[in-house]
């Protein structure tokens, strides 16, 4: 099942004011980062939650987020690589 926003959250946003688009957004990206915390062998949820960092011009966030990426993997070398490979596509330095 997809965990991202459906077709009616996203008409749903455009017709937000800018900052309750903003606190919507927000509100998601929290939302997969307490679902990491509790649930951290998702290689895909790690780099989408890097990548929204990124997006929402949260360079330390983002750095963070692939130091605990990269510790939840720390036993595979496959998912390591795979989420080394997206921080430096999105040029995330740990």
């Amino acid at each position: 099942p997809s965990r991202g926003p459906t077709a009616a959250d996203v008409k749903a946003a455009e017709s937000l004011s800018p900052g309750d688009r903003n606190a919507m957004i927000r509100g998601m990206v929290d939302g997969l980062a307490a679902r990491l915390e509790k649930s951290p062998r998702d290689v895909d949820g790690w780099i989408k939650l890097m990548r929204s960092r990124k997006v929402m011009g949260e360079d330390a966030a983002a750095s963070q987020t692939l130091k605990r990426a990269l510790d939840a993997f720390a036993d595979a070398s496959c998912e390591r690589a795979q989420i080394v490979a997206a921080a430096m596509e999105l040029q995330i330095k740990p």
